[in-house]
């Protein structure tokens, strides 16, 4: 069995599934998107840049399509962005800051 970095790319069957997928859930601007490029030029394109991910990570990108680009499709690059998300940077700072305005608070016996 082949991982996805061994793939040069995606079946091609995935890549239709995807586009099908797109097109339902955002109608034709995500057809409008490839009007004036050739459809199984720009689908290989895809196949070849989304070879580089597993299927969880495909599977991510798909189930935030929803909160992240609630009525436009993303670009190429955007979904790949959407398969592997940033971690959420923790800010130390406003922890800390919150976690003091706790401490104030329950030294006055307030609960909170």
């Amino acid at each position: 069995m082949q991982t996805a970095t061994q793939l040069t790319a995606l079946p091609s069957a995935w890549i239709d599934k995807l586009f099908a997928r797109l097109a339902l859930t955002y109608g034709n601007k995500f057809a409008d998107m490839w009007r004036d490029q050739d459809t199984a030029t720009v689908k290989a394109f895809w196949a070849e840049k989304l070879a580089a991910y597993t299927t969880p990570e495909l599977r991510t990108a798909m189930d935030s399509l929803y909160t992240s680009h609630p009525s436009w499709p993303p670009t190429l690059p955007e979904f790949c962005a959407l398969c592997r998300p940033p971690a959420q940077s923790a800010n130390h700072d406003a922890a800390f800051y919150e976690a003091m305005r706790v401490i104030e608070h329950r030294q006055r016996g307030e609960v909170g």
